[in-house]
């Protein structure tokens, strides 16, 4: 039985279906990712369709059934349109790699709260933080939240905690191996992890909602970690973003 619910959510993607009507797909504070149709949106020149943009966040109105892929969606009230990262050709970039990165890594129905946070804050923050900076923190945290953060403290084939001063990061075992680990491996299933870079990585994790501005890192980490985190994240999705792959096509530098 359907139920009709409330909450807050984030416009993570939408298409058209039949000549009216939209499909959105939302990150929601309450029910994790959501898809929804909204019923001759499309036709004359409804206020509604401004809403179902990407990042939008809103709270909408919608009849809930557990069982089913689509729900409908009755209402909805804007909350930030973030008008000012539309405005903005890099940052416009970012954001919809980061939706689009949120949409694959999650399951339908699964509530994903801290997701949500996450992603509502770093939208926020593009106002006034700069978006590649945001990327890196985004980046580490939605690896975090879903489960996929590499190990980073001991070697992940041997499970040695003193390691030496060279370490390695290996895809296939998602995480830092010894050199002794990297030899009985084949090149490409592995690359150079500096300990700069680890602890990068360890502080973003474990400072989400830190003030990134205050944040700093040599242009050599950052791109160590620009990296890694493509590198690491494309591997585990089978396949490179599309949005990620126009960012590289256009020339926005994201290291």
């Amino acid at each position: 039985m359907s139920t009709v619910e409330k909450t807050d959510a984030i416009v993570l993607r939408s298409a058209p279906i039949r000549e009216t009507s939209l499909i959105i797909t939302f990150l929601s504070r309450d029910f994790g990712k959501i898809k929804t149709i909204s019923k001759g949106v499309r036709k004359g020149r409804s206020p509604l369709l401004s809403h179902f943009e990407p990042f939008t966040y809103q709270e909408i109105v919608f009849y809930h059934h557990p069982q089913r892929e689509i729900n409908l969606i009755t209402d909805s009230t804007v909350k930030e349109s973030f008008s000012f990262i539309r405005n903005d050709f890099v940052k416009i970039c970012v954001a919809s790699y980061m939706v689009d990165l949120v949409d694959e890594v999650t399951q339908a129905h699964q509530q994903q709260k801290e997701l949500f946070n996450l992603l509502l804050y770093v939208l926020c923050e593009l106002k006034c933080t700069h978006p590649l900076k945001l990327l890196r923190l985004f980046e580490v945290n939605v690896l975090k939240y879903s489960g996929l953060f590499p190990n980073l403290e001991k070697c992940s084939v041997c499970g040695r905690a003193q390691l030496p001063s060279r370490l390695f990061f290996s895809f296939h075992h998602g995480g830092i191996i010894c050199s002794q680990a990297a030899c009985r491996q084949k090149a490409r299933e592995h690359i150079d992890i500096s300990s700069g870079c680890i602890a990068a990585m360890k502080f973003l994790k474990e400072h989400t909602f830190t003030d990134l501005n205050a944040f700093q890192v040599s242009n050599t980490i950052e791109g160590e970690m620009m990296r890694l985190m493509q590198s690491f994240i494309s591997y585990h999705l089978h396949h490179e973003l599309k949005s990620m792959r126009f960012m590289k096509d256009v020339g926005v530098m994201v290291s």
